[in-house]
């Protein structure tokens, strides 16, 4: 199921140059908005420069009110109604916008979520194969358990995930490791992440009971600044968060999948695109070159270097045409 997610950049961009060339009269007007976040309104400038260079005129509808993080319901009312073609969103967010509970499986929450749709008239074009669920990151070099430290000797907290174990050193890899630990450690979280659908509750409820010496509440800019300060030994983020780029941090293995898949994916009406099928392959082959380690290069371009999405997509879209 899903072998699209499997799709590789090199196979799919000479397909994806002969679209761009297309023909030269304008083919139509494509309505196109995406959810609040960097990387969804990059990529959706990226189908947006693919669909203009496929001789499309798109008109972007970026400032509606769920594109701003006003109103969860706001694009998926604006496409039912008309007012959009387009948009682009989250599997489990769209999924929690329904009502319905996520699966944790990447692919069984991209199926579901087609099928709610699918009472509306709604489908989902090729998803993105990246997931921007929610992760536990530390910093590398405390995650190598040296044996600097043994269990006994766990007085100073903020190196306490350097804890021996008997003639080994001890890794951390998983979510398992970090709570068989839990309370000896400083953890940090948003706001967004305490009160979200998501949260403690959904690790608990896969983990077991836990508790944290300290729970830290920052903003997601001051994330990654509390680990390497020792504010906290662990921090809550997203996947394809841009910092993780950088390699003194690393993200864990959500072993027991208690947060659901984030997978960006292309929403439309059914009958709009059956009725303009260069559309769905237009954006397929933008999807199909991107994965984890591309989206969070993306990322790092808009949140880390702070440049604007559009100029993200424009230079992605070249780089993979050369």
């Amino acid at each position: 199921m899903l072998k699209r997610f499997k799709s590789f950049a090199v196979a799919v961009v000479p397909i994806l140059m002969m679209t761009f060339a297309g023909c030269s009269k304008e083919k139509g007007v494509v309505i196109l908005s995406a959810v609040d976040t960097p990387n969804a309104q990059a990529v959706g400038e990226m189908y947006a420069q693919a669909l203009e260079a496929a001789k499309y005129r798109v008109e972007r509808r970026f400032s509606l009110p769920q594109a701003q993080g006003a109103d969860e319901h706001a694009l998926h009312h604006a496409l039912r109604d008309g007012h959009i073609d387009i948009y682009v969103g989250y599997t489990g967010d769209e999924t929690f916008m329904l009502d319905k509970e996520p699966a944790t499986n990447q692919y069984t929450a991209y199926d579901d979520l087609k099928e709610y749709f699918e009472e509306e008239g709604i489908t989902l074009l090729e998803p993105i194969p990246a997931n921007n669920a929610y992760t536990l990151v530390v910093l590398r070099e405390k995650a190598k358990g040296d044996g600097a430290k043994t269990s006994a000797d766990n007085s100073d907290k903020s190196s306490a995930l350097k804890i021996a174990v008997p003639d080994a050193a001890y890794s951390i890899k998983t979510f398992t490791n970090i709570f068989d630990k839990s309370s000896t450690l400083k953890i940090a979280v948003t706001d967004a992440f305490k009160n979200g659908k998501e949260g403690f509750g959904a690790l608990e409820k896969s983990y077991g009971a836990f508790s944290f010496a300290e729970v830290v509440t920052v903003e997601d800019k001051d994330l990654f600044a509390a680990l390497e300060s020792g504010k906290a030994d662990v921090a809550v983020a997203r996947s394809n968060d841009g910092r993780l780029s950088d390699s003194k941090f690393k993200a864990l293995s959500d072993n027991y999948a208690a947060f659901v898949p984030q997978i960006i994916t292309p929403i439309v009406k059914k009958t709009y695109i059956d009725n303009n099928p260069e559309i769905r392959e237009v954006l397929n082959k933008v999807s199909a070159t991107l994965n984890d380690k591309e989206a969070i290069e993306l990322n790092k371009q808009l949140t880390v270097l702070k440049k604007e999405p559009k100029e993200v997509a424009k230079q992605y879209l070249k780089d993979i045409g050369k």
